[in-house]
């Protein structure tokens, strides 16, 4: 779950920038990098670049819980309907979390 939800996108990433932003952060040493030392640097840029992209996907966290919560009471409207047309007349529906009653 971790390689498909994290380090693939850092991979991806870093496949897309690794051209432009290498020679930059590493200046003359990049074009000597081969062999273990390039794929070090590509493994260890995967890393920061997947914590960076989590870390940004996390902050659009809260949008999507604004645009679900906005999205899926319209959807769900007749549904709710149908299920309080199913219940008997002057049932008292409970809406906060069910707590169970002591044993006496």
């Amino acid at each position: 779950m971790t390689f498909f939800s994290i380090l693939l996108q850092g991979a991806l990433l870093t496949w897309l920038l690794m051209g432009e932003v290498g020679p930059i952060v590493l200046g003359d040493r990049y074009a000597k990098l081969a062999g273990a030392q390039a794929w070090a640097v590509f493994l260890f840029a995967i890393y920061l670049f997947s914590q960076l992209v989590f870390l940004l996907g996390s902050w659009l966290a809260a949008f999507y819980d604004w645009s679900l919560h906005y999205t899926l009471k319209p959807q769900t409207a007749p549904l709710r309907a149908d299920v309080a047309a199913l219940e008997p007349p002057g049932a008292k529906r409970q809406t906060g979390p069910m707590v169970a009653t002591p044993m006496r």
